[in-house]
């Protein structure tokens, strides 16, 4: 079987239940990096070399490098198991050091203007639940007013950009769809606006989920508004508030598995990584390193 075959057969059966974006990454990485490489080859006589040599070519990209290995070994290993190829040649892929840019939580300053901020009621909302829930920008964006269960969120969808253009669909995984607890200070904010609504909590003037160009204009807003209050460039992301919402959970004692299912992840292992981060910033080294000597 020729690897461009195999690789949009491995693609169909395996990612079809992943997120829209997450199929799109491996379809981009396949098309556009793997088969324009090796599409012609036979699966069986492609070579370790072969493989080394697509990363090789893009190594001043680290990124689309780590993404390359990821989907090479992925493929690799099922072509090994089904008997396609007899050789794990996956194994013997290198790809360059990727530093991915350090995350990092809010600032007291953002937390006071994010929970203070002076704006139109959906760009205020919106940020106070990235804030409050730690959503993902899609998860939030894809929320309806039946959403809103007592004193909880249902996250069981996400809207995706799709040349622009807004898809509601899947969540990134099985395990994004989970129920958030609601601040209380959010809370009687979101009572109070789904009275002004009929459906979607974030809507255009068609009342149709926001397009990709409506929805950065509102962020842009909301990071204005924010930056004008603490008079700096905070350049803040979706992400910086996911990631402040890890943090709090951190340093309120909530338990890793918890931890895990509020923010989504199928396993514990990327929480892990954030709670170890703050436990090496949280350590008293010298105060630890000097009551072991103590007598």
């Amino acid at each position: 079987m020729l690897f461009k075959d195999y690789s949009m057969d491995w693609l169909i059966t395996f990612k079809s239940m992943r997120s829209d974006n997450t199929q799109r990454l491996y379809k981009n990485i396949i098309e556009n990096h793997l088969i324009p490489e090796v599409g012609e080859k036979e699966m069986n006589n492609i070579s370790i070399s072969d493989l080394q040599q697509i990363i090789n070519k893009r190594i001043s990209n680290p990124a689309t490098c780590k993404h390359i290995l990821v989907t090479l070994k992925q493929i690799f290993k099922i072509a090994k198991e089904e008997g396609v190829v007899d050789k794990n040649l996956y194994i013997f892929i290198q790809a360059p050091y990727y530093n991915a840019n350090e995350k990092r939580a809010l600032t007291k300053e953002e937390k006071i203007a994010v929970k203070n901020i002076n704006c139109e009621t959906m760009s205020r909302i919106f940020v106070h639940l990235l804030y409050g829930c730690g959503l993902r920008k899609g998860e939030a964006l894809a929320l309806t007013k039946n959403d809103i269960i007592n004193n909880e969120l249902i996250i069981n969808k996400s809207l995706h950009f799709i040349k622009g253009k807004p898809i509601c669909g899947k969540p990134k995984t099985h395990s994004s769809n989970r129920k958030v607890p609601i601040p209380e200070f959010l809370l009687i904010e979101l009572e109070s606006y789904v009275k002004t609504i009929d459906d979607k909590l974030f809507y255009n003037v068609d009342g149709e989920y926001l397009k990709d160009s409506e929805y950065t204009k509102m962020w842009k807003y909301i990071v204005r508004k924010i930056d004008s209050n603490i008079n700096a460039n905070s350049k803040l992301t979706a992400q910086i508030f996911r990631h402040n919402y890890a943090t709090c959970l951190y340093y309120s004692d909530v338990y890793l598995k918890q931890a895990a299912m509020l923010m989504g992840h199928s396993n514990v292992n990327t929480i892990l990584k954030i709670y170890a981060h703050l436990d090496s910033e949280n350590e008293k080294l010298t105060e630890k390193i000097n009551k072991i000597f103590y007598i």
